[in-house]
Order: C-alpha cells, then sequence, then structure tokens
C-alpha cells in the first residue's frame, strides 16, 4: 500500500513528501533515484531531491510498511528532515534559542502522524 503525502513547508524553500511503502519503488521511478540505497533499509530520510524540474528542493522520509515503527522512529527520522531544512537556509544551532528547531520539528512530526493515521500500520 503506497501512501505519499506532499506539502509545501511554510517559511522554508522546500517540500516535504513523506511516502509509507513496502519497497522503494515507487520512490526510485518518482524522483529518478539513481542512489544506493538498499530495500532492505527500514526508514530514512534524505534530501535535495527534485521531481522534474521544480523550482523547489525536496525532503523526502520514507516509512517502510514491512518493519516496526515506533514513536522513537518517527521523532527520528522528523528530526533528520528538520535539520535538513534548517540546513538549506544556513541556519545555525543555538541551544539558548532552539524554537525554531522545534516548531518546525512539531510541524514534521505532526505532518508524518497524518499520513500514518491514513495507513493501517500499528505504532508499537
Amino acid at each position: 500500500m503506497y501512501k505519499r503525502r506532499s506539502k509545501k513547508i511554510p517559511l522554508y524553500p522546500r517540500i516535504l513528501d513523506i511516502v509509507v511503502d513496502k519497497n522503494l519503488d515507487k520512490i526510485r521511478k518518482f524522483y529518478n533515484f539513481q542512489n544506493k540505497i538498499d530495500d532492505s533499509i527500514a526508514h530514512f530520510t534524505t534530501n535535495n531531491l527534485k521531481y522534474k524540474k521544480e523550482k523547489n528542493y525536496r525532503v523526502l522520509i520514507f516509512i517502510s510498511k514491512k518493519d516496526k515503527l515506533t514513536h522513537g522512529i518517527i521523532a527520528h527520522e522528523a528530526l533528520h528532515a528538520t535539520n535538513f531544512i534548517l540546513d538549506c537556509i544556513g541556519y545555525q544551532f543555538n541551544p539558548r534559542d532552539d524554537e525554531a528547531i522545534c516548531y518546525l520539528h512539531t510541524w514534521v512530526v505532526d505532518e508524518i502522524y497524518k499520513l500514518i493515521k491514513k495507513t493501517n500500520i500499528e505504532i508499537l
């Protein structure tokens, strides 16, 4: 069961794509993805993908339908996406002022849960 959620990221020049599927076949076709990611990989996040001749780059979160999913994995992949998004604007991390990270990370996590809710994936 292939499910995809694509959303323009508010305030940032990126599009967030979240995909739930059992393998990478559709992702490889959609993005003309020629990387060496092994199909045995469960979940991953990557950056700087483009679909055809779009203006904005995409950040992709892949959730495997064939592997266990936990709230921790969702937070883990969302943090990778958050860092990729902030890196594209040259954001410098400041541990005394991390509100930008927190708000964006919350948004990414919420977007993942919106897609997961439409699937029958069990979160452990």
